[in-house]
């Protein structure tokens, strides 16, 4: 063989090739799916679907009526020598905590029962706990 009909050749095995790769392109048809989900799948999702969308209602609505709570302001005034209990009583007295308990538990867990400054705050009833012994304890 010499050099031109092995070129020839060579390039009808190129054409040959790319005429098959253009049929199957054209021609073939689309892959198939795993198919339709059963009734069972459908079902789930439609009962996954209604749950989250309760959740994150049920959610919103719990933002919504937070929000539209009345903030209570309540002027504190820490004397020397009172106690974290006092403290905690004259903030459920000013409506700032609901639970003096939950105060006086992060005072102990976090260590700061002794450092409680004397002095005078002003308190929102939508600040945390954690954001009053922030204040209370000049940990800024």
């Amino acid at each position: 063989m010499d050099k031109r009909t092995l070129r020839a050749f060579a390039a009808g095995l190129f054409l040959a090739a790319i005429l098959f790769l253009g049929y199957q392109f054209i021609k073939a048809e689309p892959p198939q799916t795993k198919g339709n989900l059963s009734a069972e799948s459908t079902a789930n999702l439609k009962k996954d679907v209604y749950y989250w969308q309760t959740k994150y209602t049920k959610l919103l609505q719990q933002k919504t009526a937070k929000n539209n709570q009345e903030l209570t302001r309540y002027h504190l005034t820490i004397s020397s020598g009172m106690t974290p209990g006092i403290i905690a009583d004259r903030l459920k007295t000013g409506k700032i905590l609901s639970d003096p308990s939950a105060f006086m538990q992060y005072l102990v867990d976090h260590k700061d029962e002794n450092k409680v400054q004397p002095g005078e705050y002003d308190l929102t009833s939508q600040m945390t706990v954690s954001q009053i012994v922030n204040a209370i304890t000049k940990n800024k």
